[in-house]
């Protein structure tokens, strides 16, 4: 292979290393679109909406757990699945989802319609450490899918 189509293959990645990214930045969308209350910002803050104690404050709703896990999953899959040969994929995904979960939770701060809590943003986090965990357990810290019949390249 010539040297500098080389280079830009190692610059661009392989589609199964780009495939990853697609999926975070998808799934980086999709918790945009849902959880930020772009019709609705207001101009002044609601800090007596913040619903402070996880699983106490009103409404505490099964729905509201699972929408909130669902919803990270895939964040923490694409993230750890891109970064399946690095340590310490677990703690920076909780790290990440936590970042984001307090950004969009803070946006709502801002909306009239909308409750920041807590909950929800330790729902996140369970969510994209499931996700992490998801991938770890499937793909590993080899690179290769993890099958019934042993480790097969992700590269094929």
């Amino acid at each position: 292979m010539h040297p500098e189509r080389r280079r830009a293959d190692a610059a661009l990645g392989t589609a199964s290393d780009v495939a990853p990214r697609v999926w975070l930045g998808a799934s980086v969308a999709v918790i945009l679109l849902a959880v930020v209350p772009w019709t609705d910002f207001v101009s002044h803050s609601h800090w007596g909406k913040v619903q402070w104690v996880p699983f106490l404050s009103p409404p505490v709703t099964i729905q509201d757990i699972v929408g909130n896990v669902s919803l990270y999953l895939p964040f923490g899959y694409a993230y750890a699945r891109q970064r399946t040969r690095q340590s310490g994929v677990l703690s920076r995904v909780a790290g990440f989802a936590a970042v984001l979960s307090l950004l969009t939770e803070w946006t709502q701060l801002y909306s009239h319609s909308r409750f920041p809590s807590v909950q929800d943003a330790a729902c996140n986090v369970v969510g994209a450490m499931c996700g992490a965990w998801w991938a770890k357990s499937q793909w590993g810290g080899s690179g290769h899918r993890h099958t019934v019949d042993g480790p097969t390249s992700h590269d094929t």
